[in-house]
């Protein structure tokens, strides 16, 4: 249905709108806060309920592109559709009644036909009189909503989610066995309440749902209902419920992870993906959770990331790609390092050891904390472990388009090797009077010395004591003005890479 997503901004000011093919999947939009990710979602939503006509006013999203429609699907979906007219209701001509999404229109029959079959030509018509009512926007609340009892009805000819659930065994044995996998329960629906279904959750399998017998009886009062289960279960079940059998071929969703442990945040995206390709569904999804992004990515389905940054008044739209993230994900040591979380900031700094990042942090905690200009916003820190291990996790990162730095111990001047090589190699290139030929010899490390005592850097650095004094006592207060100026550099640095 939806073949484009059209941005307002680049991955910079001096670069072109970010548009995405938009495949059945799932979009994931990250960043860090007030990037524009919820608002993000809104658009799409107002986009896709009422077209571009109160687009005008967009910040983030910039038009959708639709895929045309087959005339002879759109008009046997429309005559599914229909209604008769009640006893002594007037009908307009060329209007028809039609139901979509529970409610009873009168529509013009043509109009209403036309539209999806040239939606980019008739877009308010297409928006307003057909995709309004295939768009499911869901925040926090509204989703614990979506198992809730529903109308039996004729099921020869279901139209509920429920009822059709309960009238397709593969659906509703690809939904039990994802629900079992993730709480242990056993997924049923209870058409034993009067005209209404109802959602139960069983600690062994049920039986024949569609039978009335004594066995079916007495699960289904033993079974636990929506109202006794927790938010990450009515969540986690109703977004799959729309998924599988609901009308809704758009669905927005923002933070799909609340109230859902980081595991089964995964596997909801994991699912959320592999059941929108399969449904040919298209969802759309805002996040700050880290496990979400690695299941969408892992699900094996097409995934697109978009990390979006709103700061200074300038935002950035950057499609990450998928080699980039899987590599993150893949990795064991970027994955212990916590690296996926860098998303969700504005800057990264990397330490080499566990000590080093709790130092450097609480250094910038407090430097923020007493407004100095040296102190770093919203800015993760993370530790490499080692020095060999610290361009593993900076290039990536910077790869994705985050502004990513490292503060390394100066000691890496006397260790050399060839891992001190490589560092030092990217180092001194920003000091062309420093031939690196000595690279770890004591020769390039007193030139070092004495280039870095006549830079225009942070104290610091031009600070640094000779090698014949590095043994010395230093005091508290010295530290502390060192690490300041280190998260000075650090800041100076990460302006340089946005």
């Amino acid at each position: 249905m939806i073949t484009h997503l059209h941005l307002k901004n680049g991955s910079s000011p001096r670069q072109p709108k970010l548009t995405i093919e938009t495949p059945s999947s799932i979009t994931i939009f990250v960043g860090p806060n007030n990037a524009g990710k919820s608002q993000a979602l809104r658009e799409l939503f107002n986009f896709c309920f009422s077209g571009p006509l109160n687009a005008a006013g967009n910040v983030v999203v910039d038009g959708l592109t639709f895929s045309p429609g087959d005339p002879v699907t759109i008009r046997a979906e429309f005559e599914a559709m229909k209604l008769p007219p009640n006893p002594g209701e007037a009908t307009y001509p060329g209007h028809t009644f039609i139901k979509a999404d529970g409610q009873r229109l009168m529509v013009p029959e043509e109009n209403y036909i036309r539209a999806p079959t040239a939606p980019n030509q008739y877009t308010h018509e297409f928006a307003g009189w057909y995709l309004r009512y295939f768009v499911l926007n869901q925040d926090g609340a509204s989703r614990l909503g979506l198992g809730g009892a529903q109308k039996r009805g004729d099921l020869k000819s279901p139209t509920s989610e429920l009822a059709r659930l309960l009238t397709n065994d593969e659906k509703r044995s690809a939904l039990r066995k994802i629900i079992l996998d993730a709480f242990g329960l056993y997924f049923a629906i209870d058409a034993q309440v009067g005209d209404q279904l109802h959602v139960r959750f069983g600690l062994t399998p049920p039986p024949d749902e569609r039978r009335f017998d004594d066995s079916a009886l007495d699960y289904m009062r033993d079974a636990r209902g929506m109202d006794a289960v927790s938010d990450g279960v009515k969540a986690f079940t109703g977004l799959l419920v729309q998924l599988y059998a609901g009308d809704p071929k758009i669905i927005v969703i923002d933070e799909p992870e609340a109230f859902l442990h980081p595991s089964l945040a995964f596997k909801l995206a994991k699912e959320l993906a592999k059941a929108a390709s399969i449904e040919g569904k298209h969802v759309f999804a805002a996040t700050h959770s880290p496990q979400f992004v690695m299941g969408a990515v892992l699900s094996g389905a097409k995934t697109n990331i978009v990390r979006l940054t709103y700061e200074d008044g300038i935002g950035t739209a950057r499609l990450l790609h998928s080699d980039d993230m899987t590599t993150l994900m893949q990795d064991p040591l970027l994955r212990s390092a916590g690296v996926l979380s860098g998303l969700f900031y504005n800057f990264v700094i990397v330490c080499e050891a566990h000590a080093d990042r709790a130092f450097y942090q609480e250094i910038n905690e407090r430097l923020l904390t007493a407004d100095d200009s040296r102190g770093i916003p919203n800015a993760l820190f993370l530790n490499a472990d080692n020095k060999q291990t610290i361009s593993k996790i900076v290039e990536p990162l910077r790869r994705l388009g985050i502004p990513c730095t490292s503060i390394i111990d100066l000691d890496i001047v006397k260790d050399g090797g060839m891992s001190g090589r490589v560092i030092l190699g990217r180092a001194i290139s920003r000091f062309p009077n420093i031939s690196p030929t000595a690279l770890g010899a004591p020769a390039f490390s007193t030139r070092l010395e004495q280039k870095l005592s006549t830079s225009n850097l942070p104290e610091v650095l031009t600070s640094f004591p000779a090698r014949s004094t590095r043994q010395q006592k230093i005091s508290f207060s010295t530290w502390l003005a060192m690490a300041s100026s280190l998260c000075s550099a650090a800041r100076l640095r990460l302006g340089s890479l946005t």
